[in-house]
């Protein structure tokens, strides 16, 4: 009888989910997991809510009961399985959206900026890193952090455009660890 080492990744819904231990695997690899979170709204503490515009910007700013409505500020959690256990807390996922029915990311860019780029989504990522790959962290209901994969240390951040603005940007904010979590701590609530 042939055994195999099943290791627990997480649960989706009222289920519990695990995979096949991989054998002599040094280096992450993530693989696309079934579960999603579908049409959500991504905001600051400040109730500002990120939206992908036409032009493919990523902006930030106040939305009222019916602006929520509109699809640009609809945004989807793809979540991925990781093979390396010790990162178990530390849920690997993507964030998009649908624009004329094709996904869009949410991307780090060149220069620890964040950006938009259409995309099919990868089902296997056999890298530690991918531009468009966040590490999300459960802090309380709805309240998260997303640190890059490729700019370890630095999680999404809703910061003003200038110092006093009411107007606000999405952006990779640098957090050492005995740093407050707050800047970057970002609410995911169900449409």
């Amino acid at each position: 009888m042939e055994t195999s080492v099943l290791n627990f990744v997480g649960t989706c819904e009222d289920s519990f989910l695990f995979e096949e231990a991989p054998s002599g695997m040094e280096e992450d690899a993530f693989r696309i997991s079934n579960c999603n979170l579908s049409n959500c709204w991504i905001q600051s503490k400040e109730q500002k809510f990120l939206i992908l515009r036409d032009s493919g910007s990523l902006d930030v700013q106040d939305l009222n009961l019916e602006e929520r409505q509109q699809s640009e500020c609809r945004f989807n959690i793809q979540y991925y399985l990781n093979t390396n256990r010790e990162t178990t807390r530390k849920r690997p996922v993507i964030l998009y959206a649908l624009k004329n029915d094709q996904k869009v990311a949410v991307c780090c860019h060149d220069e620890q900026k964040i950006c938009s780029q259409a995309m099919d989504l990868p089902k296997n990522i056999d890298e530690a890193n991918h531009k468009a790959l966040f590490y999300r962290t459960k802090v309380s209901t709805n309240l998260y952090m997303f640190e890059s994969s490729v700019y370890r240390s630095c999680f999404l951040a809703f910061e003003p455009l200038e110092k006093g603005s009411c107007f606000y940007k999405l952006v990779l904010r640098h957090k050492l660890e005995d740093e407050p979590d707050e800047p970057c701590q970002v609410i995911v609530s169900q449409v």
